[in-house]
């Protein structure tokens, strides 16, 4: 029996999702292909999907939605009537499946085709306006990505074309004028002009006032206004605006379906109004009516992920605030699985860093939540190990090792290394406006990604089912956390403005040590950006904040007396990061008092990052082992670097002497990428550069950097993780920096891209180092290497002597001449003040960063810095990331 589909639409109400889906697909394919009534129909049948999903935010609606219209826009001929409709129709699902998921190659894709509608629509066609505000509405999302205001500006022409092209009797005019208002808002939150907000207001009062009262979108406007007028009021901060966005608040969630893709958002707006209320006005009723709406926006399933994040971090503060701490510990389960969800591994890295940008710190919050309310310490371990680094552990989990699966379903292993291959990141040269070649590598690229995470999340079910694989590619287990601190407690450090903790992980206990020096985090913030962190005195705070109570927890009190050294790994979440608390400590007076002076420090990005490295052997090659080679001692358009040689050749013979292989390719990008394949030691000595805005665009600086750098972005696309080469030296400034605090959560620098690789220890810095002294701490490496061989142990004891070996001649360096000519009475420090100010910060020879350091030599004020700065310290910025 043929299906039409009126019949269609009333099946719907009562059956499944799938029966949904397969009800669309009969009901366009009982047409032949040939049929020229069928492109209308799957486009009729997909409009009507996008329609379901926006009801109930169920994603599979929305997927067989764009399938469909694809495949209509490939049945179509070139000069099919309604061919703009049609593209016009999947740039407007693409926009859907961007906001809700963030894949840049959905809005690039959906630009792209909204371009070519308007290009094959005749000025004075009616339709010419829909193709105007969808486009408008994509570039604004662009924006929002990329940050150049001319792409907003470009939103805003196209949005006021489509306005002035509408009579005031034109049935879409009110969509028009809605689309030209949430361009406009863009805008305010750039330009901080009130007038902008004003004019937003205003486009969106004409279309509520051309919208019927009827309209299921008139809820989606409703809220936009509220918006308008909640800016409004915290320009003013007069009661009355707020009260009349709380009141269009709750007409829109009135307006709005129960589970209508825009609802959780609606509760979000609501949720925070009523607590702004009862802040300034006291009225428990506005806190009740807060917990409740913000609680909904929470659990609202079919609205997007970073809206009900958003509540949840509002519900959790109230919740906090008012001792509801059994209902925040629940909020915050909930908040961290959420977290997770937001980043799928079908997305690329510079979208993840969007998605996670705007919730950086929500992991963090989590957790020290869960460190206050719950007597368990290892739900806030779990809670920063699920939220933190999202991208980077996803990407380690595909790249796991699958031996013991293949030994014994190889059939499911070899499905799922097939599944795996298809999300491995490969980086691509995207854009809006792209040509027909790049759109169609484009489609396909996403298209292959999507499938392949389809595949992959049925396969891990499938593989959870089989005995002793019930943890397959989930979470490491509380036994798993402890059993990794076998070779030495793991110490992960966490702060947010709920307070600041340290979970000591040790194989028979898990601990807490609350940190009260780092609770004020936003006078922390403050301070490390007006300040170096390679000072004395940071490093004297540093331990009395953090180093000593985590040190003393452990019972590490003085330096080993029999010479076996302590290890300890330290996992720094956000802006901790940046602390190097392996140089912590009072290292002018001649105590014990000091990190290096106690233990040996270890970095790792998390515990998973731990289990997974240790769980890959060291490889032992039946050929010889390789060293890359690279010494850039002139880089084009920097400083020369006559150490990069010298040290360079010390390896050199040293590989000699040990029967290592060396390769020394041309200097240029991809002569290194491909000899990356088959090394097991990278050293590179020359000058990194950080980006301001991105951490994947981080390189090190090769011949051909101006044209074709080596990014961070470059090095993600490589896949090691079977060889599990040795060692990534990275000789150069700020391999291990990140500059946005957006994108400090995730940890993508060229330090965690190298580990990500599979390179087993990565060593690099935190900021500049000087030419000199990195000869000399490589130096003191690769002989203790060349001593007790490539092993872990070697690889740690090397690193800790040698940034004893650099600390000390320091302090040997400090001597009388340090002190001003006309007061031999100074003190030590003063002396070492007075030299550092006199000669300048910076050395000849440095390796330096493009960037220039956000702290220059400013003194800290206040009890935080209670000493004189006595300069920047070229031992310290040295890290050893490794298992």
């Amino acid at each position: 029996m043929e299906m039409n589909e009126q019949l269609f639409v009333m099946m719907c109400m009562f059956l499944e999702t799938d029966h949904v889906i397969r009800l669309a697909r009969r009901l366009v394919y009982q047409l032949p292909l040939e049929d020229p009534g069928r492109v209308a129909k799957a486009n009729t049948i997909s409009v009507y999907l996008k329609g379901l999903y926006d009801r109930t935010g169920v994603k599979i609606y929305l997927e067989e939605a764009i399938r469909l219209v694809r495949e209509a826009i490939e049945a179509a001929p070139l000069d099919h009537a309604h061919r703009a409709t049609l593209l016009g129709n999947l740039a407007g699902f693409l926009y859907k499946r961007y906001d809700r998921d963030g894949a840049s190659e959905d809005i690039e894709e959906a630009i792209t085709l909204g371009e070519w509608a308007i290009k094959i629509t005749p000025e004075l066609d009616p339709k010419m306006p829909d193709a105007l505000t969808n486009l408008a509405l994509n570039y604004s999302q662009l924006y929002k990505r990329i940050k150049l205001i001319g792409t907003l500006y470009k939103a805003i022409d196209l949005a006021q074309r489509a306005v002035d092209m509408s009579t005031r009797s034109a049935p879409k005019r009110a969509t028009y004028l809605n689309n030209l208002a949430a361009c406009l808002s863009s805008l305010y939150a750039e330009t901080n002009d009130f007038k902008d907000n004003q004019k937003a207001a205003e486009a969106q009062e004409q279309a509520l006032d051309a919208t019927p009262s009827e309209d299921p979108s008139r809820g989606l406007m409703l809220g936009n206004l509220a918006d308008f007028i909640s800016r409004r009021y915290f320009v003013t901060k007069e009661r009355e605006h707020l009260d009349k966005a709380i009141r269009i608040s709750m007409e829109a969630i009135e307006k709005t379906p129960e589970e209508h893709y825009y609802q959780g958002g609606n509760y979000y707006r609501v949720g925070e109004l009523f607590r702004e209320r009862h802040a300034h006005h006291g009225d428990p009723k506005d806190f009740e009516q807060a917990i409740q709406y913000l609680n909904n926006g929470l659990t609202s399933s079919s609205s997007p992920l970073s809206s009900r994040i958003m509540a949840g971090r509002t519900l959790c503060l109230c919740q906090f605030g008012a001792s509801y701490y059994e209902s925040a510990g629940k909020t915050i389960i909930n908040i961290a699985a959420l977290i997770r969800s937001l980043a799928p591994p079908f997305l690329e890295p510079k979208d993840v860093q969007d998605q996670l940008g705007e919730i950086a710190t929500a992991g963090s919050e989590a957790a020290s939540v869960a460190a206050i309310v719950n007597t368990c310490p290892d739900l806030a371990i779990r809670i920063l190990e699920v939220t933190q680094n999202v991208f980077t552990s996803s990407i380690e989990e595909l790249r796991d090792e699958t031996s013991n699966l293949s030994q014994e379903y190889p059939e499911l292993a070899a499905e799922l290394e097939e599944a795996r291959r298809g999300l491995d990141y490969c980086a691509i040269s995207t854009g809006p406006s792209l040509s027909e070649a790049e759109y169609v590598g484009l489609r396909e690229q996403g298209k292959r990604k999507r499938e392949a995470h389809s595949r992959l999340e049925q396969l891990l079910v499938q593989i959870r089912q089989k005995t002793g694989f019930e943890h397959f590619m989930l979470q490491p287990s509380k036994e798993d956390t402890m059993a990794a601190a076998s070779e030495g407690p793991i110490v992960i450090i966490n702060g947010s403005f709920y307070g600041s903790s340290a979970f000591i992980i040790e194989p028979h206990r898990i601990q807490v040590v609350h940190l009260p020096l780092l609770d004020d985090m936003s006078k922390m913030r403050d301070v490390w950006r007006k300040v170096s962190l390679g000072v004395i005195g940071m490093l004297e705070w540093l331990w009395d904040a953090v180093a000593e109570p985590v040190l003393l927890a452990l019972g590490f009190i003085n330096t080993p007396p029999d010479g076996k050294w302590p290890n300890i790994w330290w996992i720094s979440i956000g802006l901790l990061s940046k602390l190097p608390i392996h140089a912590a400590g009072y290292h002018t007076d001649g105590s014990s008092r000091t990190v290096l002076d106690r233990v040996i420090s270890t970095y790792s990005l998390s515990i998973q990052s731990i289990i997974k490295g240790r769980r890959r052997k060291i490889p032992h090659p039946s050929d010889p082992a390789k060293a890359l080679l690279v010494a850039m001692k002139d880089t084009p358009e920097r400083e020369s670097l006559p150490f990069a040689v010298d040290e360079v050749e010390m390896i050199r013979d040293i590989c000699r002497q040990t029967f290592i292989e060396t390769l020394e390719p041309v200097p240029r990008k991809e002569p290194i990428l491909a000899n990356l394949q088959d090394c097991h030691i990278f050293h590179f000595a020359g000058h990194g550069h950080t980006s301001e805005s991105n951490s994947l665009y981080n390189s090190l600086l090769l011949e051909d950097w101006a044209m074709d750098p080596l990014t961070v972005e470059n090095l993600l696309s490589v896949n090691l993780q079977k060889r599990s080469p040795f060692l990534a030296y990275l000789s150069a400034c700020g391999t291990g920096r990140i500059t946005n605090e957006k994108h400090l959560n995730e940890n993508l620098h060229l330090i965690s891209a190298c580990r990500l690789a599979g390179f087993r220890h990565v060593i690099g810095t935190l900021w500049e180092v000087e030419d000199e002294k990195c000869l000399d701490i490589s130096r003191t490496i690769y002989q203790s290497l060349v001593k007790d061989g490539l092993t872990d142990t070697s690889m740690r004891k090397g690193f800790h002597q040698a940034c004893i070996k650099l600390r000390d001649q320091w302090l040997g360096s400090l001597t009388v001449s340090n002190i001003p000519p006309d007061d031999k009475s100074c003190t030590y420090l003063e002396a070492a003040t007075y030299r550092h100010h006199k000669l300048g910060r910076k050395k000849r020879g440095t390796r330096d960063l493009d960037l220039s350091d956000d702290d220059d030599d400013d003194m800290v004020v206040g009890d935080m810095m209670p000493k004189a700065d006595i300069g920047l310290l070229y031992w310290i910025p040295y890290v050893h990331f490794g298992v």
